[in-house]
């Protein structure tokens, strides 16, 4: 009889934490300022937020302390792109594998949210790339391709904006293979059509990787996946 008290103890615990955690609101809009600059305290504030970032990255879950730490931050920095890196963290919560299913549909809105309002931004154009993932983790290959193909001149000219090096350096990821965004544009829809077995569009696409940025991981593993192609 203890033992089946104990268990119907353990049962409510868990329901209680599952309604919290279902219950728990995500912010999508924040009413951004339409015109977005850097701004020196802010990108010190965000780079010690990304640090906390990166640790729980290995958790592989939503973290609600770290979400309200940088749901503050966006609200108190609504003129800076400072915010948008903070609101792509935020997104990057929300896929995490063992929180995807109550989160994955807010990281979405996230996106859309980002590529709608701020597609000429470098964030934008990150949106886009993460927006493509998250279609081919739903089996919507198809979708994720034609998003990135036609978006490619877009996605392509952040090599060229000035505020991409700032995200870097935001998240810190400076001197890290997280610099070359092309070839992990490259990489996903190689390994996209890989999935979708058209091998020709696959192998194009990954041994772009291999040309352009050999010294890199995604280089490697670029490799590997064109070992699968018969």
């Amino acid at each position: 009889m203890k033992k089946m008290v104990l268990l119907v103890l353990a049962f409510c615990l868990i329901l209680n934490e599952i309604c919290f955690a279902s219950n728990f609101e995500v912010q999508i809009d924040y009413n951004l300022s339409n015109k977005l600059e850097y701004e020196a305290n802010a990108m010190y504030e965000v780079k010690l937020l990304s640090n906390e970032f990166k640790k729980n990255i290995e958790t592989e879950t939503f973290n609600e302390e770290l979400y309200n730490k940088l749901d503050l931050f966006i609200k108190k920095y609504k003129t800076s792109l400072s915010s948008l890196t903070a609101l792509q963290m935020i997104a990057g919560m929300c896929f995490w594998p063992a929180t995807y299913d109550l989160y994955s549909q807010k990281g979405e809105q996230i996106l859309d949210f980002i590529t709608s309002n701020y597609s000429d931004y470098a964030h934008g154009k990150i949106a886009f790339i993460a927006k493509a993932t998250a279609l081919a983790q739903k089996g919507m290959k198809t979708e994720a391709i034609r998003l990135q193909e036609d978006k490619y001149e877009v996605i392509l000219s952040i090599e060229k904006d000035k505020n991409f090096q700032y995200f870097i350096d935001e998240m810190n990821l400076k001197n890290t293979d997280d610099e070359y965004l092309m070839a992990g544009y490259y990489n996903l829809l190689g390994s996209i059509y890989l999935d979708i077995k058209d091998n020709q569009n696959a192998s194009i696409n990954l041994n772009k990787v291999i040309k352009q940025y050999p010294n890199i991981y995604y280089a490697k593993i670029s490799q590997e996946m064109l070992k699968t192609i018969k």
